[in-house]
């Protein structure tokens, strides 16, 4: 097996596992060896054999029964994916009193000779006693990679990163995961009439449009009781008392930077809006929880 992992797969290894994969994906169920050897016209006796020394490196984990069959494991996406998809990769190194970020010029992942997943990468002008060292590995582009490792060898600009937990995912835009329902009141509303609004819907807050339908701010239930114990009257407009400071993102953003907003000021949900300012729609730590880790690991 050591042989098998110091040369890397094999090509006939490499598409089998590929093919499983395909099918896997594309059927979502369990894989037979019977299907991979039919998509690859071969015989299924050659299919076994690789897909058992699949599993012996552990790309492959085989589900025992009559409807038995083979199933992908996360370390076999990772095997697949050259993270050519990945335009900028930071790693972060962790010293006992600081960290310091630089960007890899050069970035691959493999195998080691012992089965587990390790990341190669150039680092220029290093300057720092690294080895051994524990590492976090942020990568953007097409995906998303966030790796954490420990630094094993260090040779000139290069180190080599023992993975211990790593996600490597598409990269989704707010748009194509937020609720397209939003819930907005109008600046001219009453407090009357808003508060009949949120109460009807069950929600304690919503956002507040101008008569051009553009975001100005954010009203709660508990603003509007402040408000009305402070001498605002059940049927004056809401937008004399609007709270200005709302939390919106544009639905172009990727949702690594919503994430970092949501944390940053400690808000669960942020309102979508689009190119002029007009909401369209609601994106939630939920939401993002279920687009985000759409994952293969």
């Amino acid at each position: 097996m050591l042989q098998i992992m110091k040369r890397g797969l094999s090509s006939l290894q490499r598409e089998v596992l590929r093919k499983l994969v395909s099918l896997y994906e594309k059927n979502n169920r369990i894989v037979r060896s019977k299907e991979i050897a039919n998509e690859m016209n071969i015989s299924e006796g050659t299919v076994r054999v690789v897909l058992v020394k699949l599993k012996a490196i552990g790309l492959v984990e085989a589900k025992p029964g009559p409807h038995g069959g083979y199933v992908p494991t996360p370390k076999a996406y990772e095997v697949l994916s050259p993270l050519k998809e990945l335009e900028n990769i930071y790693v972060t190194f962790k010293f006992d009193t600081k960290e310091i970020k630089r960007k890899a010029s050069k970035a691959s992942i493999s195998l080691s000779s012992s089965g587990e997943l390790e990341l190669k990468m150039t680092i220029n002008n290093l300057g720092e006693d690294v080895k051994n060292k524990e590492v976090l590995v942020e990568g953007l582009g097409r995906k998303y990679l966030l790796a954490e490792g420990v630094i094993t060898e260090v040779n000139n600009s290069e180190i080599r990163i023992k993975v211990n937990k790593m996600i490597y995912t598409n990269l989704k835009n707010v748009g194509e995961i937020a609720r397209r329902s939003i819930l907005a009141l109008r600046s001219d509303m009453s407090f009357r009439e808003a508060i009949q609004i949120l109460h009807s819907k069950g929600v304690r807050g919503a956002p507040v449009l101008d008569r051009q339908g553009r975001v100005i701010g954010f009203m709660t239930v508990t603003d509007m009781a402040l408000a009305l114990v402070s001498g605002a009257s059940p049927d004056e407009p809401i937008g004399r008392y609007v709270r200005k400071i709302v939390f919106s993102v544009s639905e172009s953003e990727n949702i690594v930077e919503v994430i970092k907003v949501m944390s940053e000021y400690d808000v669960g949900r942020l309102v979508v809006v689009d190119s002029t300012g007009r909401p369209t729609g609601i994106i939630t730590r939920t939401d993002i929880i279920k687009g985000f880790f759409d994952i293969k690991y």
